[in-house]
């Protein structure tokens, strides 16, 4: 089952978790990979951010499991389209 979620859905805490994502994307911190995340990364972000670990939103979301220790956050690849530039 997918995730059909948008950025503008999520709760205030949980679009600022995108954001720090979003800000990590294009720091060159992380790699999008399709919006799909480990765990670890989800970790990592999330003690860089003051938290202890990956919220739960994310990782106790069944839909948005993508293979075991991997999950999907589809708001990401549509926040970062909406401030990127398109490519030509």
């Amino acid at each position: 089952m997918e995730t059909t979620m948008t950025f503008n859905d999520l709760k205030k805490h949980q679009q600022e978790f995108i954001n720090f994502m979003a800000d990590e994307v294009v720091s060159g911190t992380i790699e999008l990979n399709d919006g799909i995340f480990a765990r670890t990364t989800l970790n990592a972000i999330a003690r860089r951010n003051g938290m202890k670990v990956a919220p739960a939103w994310i990782t106790t979301d069944p839909s948005r499991r993508a293979e075991r220790g991997s999950y999907r956050v589809p708001e990401l690849v549509e926040r970062l389209a909406s401030v990127s530039p398109p490519t030509v």
